[in-house]
């Protein structure tokens, strides 16, 4: 299922979809009460227990990856309860390689759904990472690779370029606050 990993690759989640037109109705609900993130500008107050979810996407398709606090199971509830009330965040993604700097509540989450297309992968449950309050908190440079029938999710480790693009772009919230790796941990459930 995941094939060989390069070696610089920490993490891989291959997924097949599920269609989204079976579930047009649902979906139309949250798309219109979450908030998309985008990053935030530098020194900007951050609300007491929020921190900065730092990441870099790259795509080759237009879509998008929402975020939940963190749940080691997932039913049909919880599922239809993001559906109805929203995840905690949407982030949209291009066509091209984009940072994203993201003030967000300290906790546990997981990465619960990517979309593109007509079609889009649960990911509830499968990962994890935490962010930290008053903290950077760095989750990877996560790949996404798109095609008509499965979803690839690679995450690396490149902290140093993440600093680098801190240091440039963000130099206040890079001087003032802590820079903490929490990779997004992906495990597998065997089929």
């Amino acid at each position: 299922m995941l094939g060989s990993l390069p070696r610089h690759c920490l993490f891989k989640i291959s997924v097949e979809y599920e269609n989204v037109k079976r579930r047009a109705f649902i979906l139309a609900l949250p798309l219109a009460s979450c908030a998309t993130r985008r990053s935030t500008s530098d020194g900007l107050s951050l609300n007491s227990g929020q921190g900065l979810l730092a990441l870099k996407l790259m795509s080759n398709a237009v879509g998008s990856i929402s975020f939940a606090p963190y749940a080691a199971e997932s039913s049909v509830g919880s599922r239809l309860a993001e559906s109805v009330l929203g995840p905690k965040g949407v982030i949209s993604i291009a066509e091209l390689e984009q940072y994203f700097i993201i003030p967000v509540d300290a906790g546990e989450y997981m990465w619960s759904r990517f979309s593109a297309f007509s079609r889009f992968a649960d990911l509830r449950t499968s990962n994890r990472f935490e962010v930290i309050a008053n903290t950077i908190t760095y989750v990877g440079h996560i790949r996404t690779f798109v095609n008509y029938t499965k979803l690839s999710i690679d995450v690396f480790d490149r902290t140093v370029d993440m600093r680098d693009h801190l240091r440039e772009h963000f130099p206040r919230y890079y001087e003032t606050l802590r820079f903490q790796s929490s990779l997004a941990q992906f495990r597998l459930k065997a089929a």
